[in-house]
Parts: C-alpha cells; structure tokens; sequence
C-alpha cells in the first residue's frame, strides 16, 4: 500500500516533467549557406535581390550567403515553407 508521502513525490515528479514538456522548444535546424544559396536559386532571385522579398537588408542576405551570419529562423522557415509548397518569387514580395 502506497502511503500519503509517496503519492505527493509521485505527484509531484508527476508536474516537474509536464512543466519541463511545455517549456521544450522543437529543436530547430539552422539553414546553411548552401541551402539557403539552393533555396534562392531554385526561386530565381539573387543574393541582392532577395532582400526585397525576404524583408532583410541587402547586406545581410549577403551575410546569410557568405555564412558569416546565421540565417534567421522565420527566413529559413520562409525559405523552406516557399519551396515546400511551390511558391514563386512574385507569391513572397506579396506576403
């Protein structure tokens, strides 16, 4: 028979791993320069150019290109989201 003090322990082991499952974040995977040079290519814009579409600077699609600054997870998403489901250059300046 379990007593009083082993419930509650169980119990509250119980809410220490609930708190821990809802503050786990997805583990995301970091675009790499290749994939993000790929990802513009198969749209048909340039490392410039596609700072317009991508609401970015020219000088940090740059950044992203060379690899001196890690792409920017809602652009990577954005990338990945785009070619995923057949988006076109002109379908990103629109959003």
């Amino acid at each position: 028979m379990t007593t009083y003090d082993e419930l509650k322990a169980e119990r509250d082991a119980l809410r220490a791993q609930l708190a821990k499952a809802r503050n786990h974040k997805k583990p995301y995977d970091e675009m790499t320069t290749a994939e993000y040079r790929a990802a513009l290519n198969k749209l048909g814009l340039s490392i410039v150019g596609s700072a317009e579409h991508l609401g970015v600077s020219h000088r940090q699609s740059q950044r992203y290109a060379n690899g001196t600054a890690p792409v920017a997870a809602p652009v990577a998403k954005l990338l990945r989201l785009a070619l995923r489901i057949g988006l076109t250059a002109d379908d990103l300046r629109a959003i």
